[in-house]
This record gives structure tokens, C-alpha cells and sequence, in this order.
């Protein structure tokens, strides 16, 4: 996985082209928040990897959160919950179901946003 640079508070937003094999951005502190863009004229979906167990207690079970970013537009998804998605690395992960192509991503800190 490709990981994604951090922009700050006063820093402009600039995006980084989805990577094939998927890309991880920092969490440490829980405030980082991800702004996608959809370039392609369809809808496109981006699984964010949940890290814990399944709160039924089955091992290895994971719930992910899929969202689906409408064609020509840009979403930006808050706040990730540390005990949910942060890595062993304190990163949040994500995927592609429909591929990495006409995806673009900016992982903001930006708390007060």
C-alpha cells in the first residue's frame, strides 16, 4: 500500500492518484480526515479496512466501510475512529472494488474542519 502525505491546516489541498495495490494514510490522533475526487463520468466505491474483531467476538471478522463516490464529484469522509480503523501503524487503510483508476485522494488534518 501507497502511503498518502499528510496536509495540514493551512497547507492548499493537493491530490495523489489512487495506487492499484490500495493506500494507507496517518491516524494517529484520530483528526484525519479524507477527501476523495471521482474524475470518471460513473460511480466508484472506496473500502475503508476495519482492524478490529467483529463485535459478535468471532476471530479474523471484519466489518469495512464501503463508500460510493458518485461520478464527476468529490466527497469527503470525516473523522476515522482509532480503535477501529488505525493499523498497527496507526493508519487507516483502503481499497478499491472497482479499481484505483479516476480516483484521486487527500488525506487532510484538519481538526477544526
Amino acid at each position: 500500500m501507497a502511503i498518502l502525505p499528510i496536509i495540514g491546516e493551512t497547507d492548499e489541498i493537493t491530490f495523489t492518484v489512487a495506487s492499484a495495490g490500495g493506500d494507507e494514510f496517518d491516524n494517529a490522533a484520530g483528526v484525519s480526515s479524507l477527501q476523495i475526487k471521482n474524475t470518471s463520468g460513473g460511480p466508484l466505491r472506496v473500502e475503508f479496512v476495519e482492524q478490529r474483531n467483529c463485535s459478535f467476538g468471532e476471530k479474523g471478522i471484519h466489518v469495512t466501510r464501503i463508500v460510493t463516490v458518485a461520478g464527476g464529484t468529490t466527497m469527503r469522509i470525516p473523522r476515522f475512529q482509532i480503535w477501529r480503523y488505525n493499523n498497527a501503524n496507526k493508519r487507516v487503510e483502503m481499497i478499491y472494488p472497482d479499481g484505483e483508476a479516476s480516483l484521486e485522494l487527500a488525506a487532510l488534518d484538519r481538526p477544526c474542519l
